[in-house]
C-alpha cells in the first residue's frame, strides 16, 4: 500500500489531498472521500472509512475542500456550491491520473455528502450548480465515470436548516443573516446560508440517476435519521441503512459498521 500526500495546483486554488494505492486495486473503483463542514481528510469519519476501504482492496483519494484543513482558501467565503465546484476539480483531476476507463465512487459525509449529490445531479443535467457551466460533452464523459455514491448523513436538510436559522448546534435571524456566524469555533460566511436556502435540494437531487448508498446514525442529532424517508423520495433507487447506535460521526467501531456497508455497495456496483 502506497499513501502519497500531495498539494494539488488548481485555477482556484490549490488543494491538499491525500491518495492511497493498493496493489491489485486498478479494476476496482476509485474512491473519493469528501468530509463535512468544518471538517477535514484527516479527521473521522472520513480519514477512518478512508482507511478500512484501502485495507479492503480499493484505492481512494480523500481531500480538503478549499478553506479547509491544509487547502488554500477563505472558508467564510465557501458554500454549497463552491464545495460541488472543489469536487469536481478533483473528479477531473483523479480521472487524469487513472486508466480512461476506471470508474470513481463519491463518498461523502454529512455537507460532503450533500456536496456529492449535488454534483453529481449536475451532471445529470440538474440546473445551477458548477456542473452547468460544462459543456455536455464535459459533463457526459465525467458522468459516465461516477459508478455510484456511499453517502454518510448526507447533509440534505442544510436548505431547510438554513432557512430556520441553524447550522449545526448554531442559531441565527434566517431573514437577517450576520455577515459572519459563528461555528464549532470558526466562522461561516452570510454566502453559504444565502446559497444553502436557494438549493431546492430534493428537486436537484431527484435528477441524479445512478446507484446510491445512504448510511444513517440512528441517534445522529444534527443529520436526523427519518430524513432517509425524504431521500428516498427523491432517490427511489436508494440503498437506505441506519445503523444502531449510531452518531452524526460513527464514532468508535461504528464507523467500521459504515465501512463494511460501503464495500459491500461498491461489490454490488457493475463497474468491470
Amino acid at each position: 500500500m502506497e499513501i502519497s500526500e500531495m498539494i494539488i495546483p488548481m485555477s482556484g486554488g490549490d488543494m491538499y489531498a491525500v491518495h492511497t494505492v493498493v496493489p491489485g486495486a486498478e479494476h476496482r473503483p476509485l474512491v473519493i472521500l469528501c468530509h463535512g463542514l468544518m471538517m477535514n481528510c484527516a479527521l473521522n469519519p472520513i480519514s477512518g472509512v478512508a482507511e478500512c476501504l484501502s485495507m479492503a482492496g480499493y484505492d481512494t483519494i480523500r481531500f480538503d475542500f478549499r478553506g479547509s484543513g491544509r487547502s488554500r482558501g477563505d472558508i467564510t467565503k465557501m458554500t454549497p456550491l463552491t464545495e460541488s465546484a472543489d469536487l469536481l476539480d478533483i473528479i477531473r483531476y483523479a480521472c487524469s491520473i487513472v486508466n480512461a476507463d476506471r470508474k470513481i465512487v463519491l463518498c461523502g459525509h454529512s455537507l460532503g455528502g450533500l456536496v456529492s449529490l449535488l454534483t453529481a445531479a449536475g451532471l445529470y443535467g440538474a440546473g445551477g450548480g458548477p456542473a452547468a457551466a460544462l459543456t455536455q460533452a464535459e459533463r457526459e464523459a465525467l458522468k459516465s465515470r461516477i459508478a455510484g455514491l456511499a453517502l454518510l448523513a448526507p447533509a440534505v436538510n442544510a436548505e431547510a436548516d438554513s432557512c430556520a436559522g441553524k447550522v449545526g448546534l448554531e442559531t441565527f435571524d434566517p431573514d437577517n443573516i450576520p455577515d459572519l456566524v459563528e461555528v464549532w469555533g470558526s466562522e461561516l460566511g452570510s454566502g453559504y446560508f444565502h446559497a444553502a436556502q436557494n438549493l431546492h435540494t430534493y428537486d436537484v437531487i431527484s435528477k441524479y440517476g445512478g446507484p446510491v448508498c445512504v448510511i444513517m446514525g440512528e441517534r445522529d442529532r444534527l443529520v436526523a435519521p427519518d430524513l432517509a424517508g425524504r431521500i428516498a423520495e427523491a432517490l427511489p433507487q436508494a440503498e437506505l441503512h441506519v445503523i444502531p447506535r449510531g452518531d452524526h460521526l460513527f464514532s468508535r467501531n461504528l464507523r467500521v459498521r459504515a465501512a463494511e456497508i460501503i464495500q459491500e455497495f461498491l461489490q454490488r456496483l457493475d463497474v468491470v
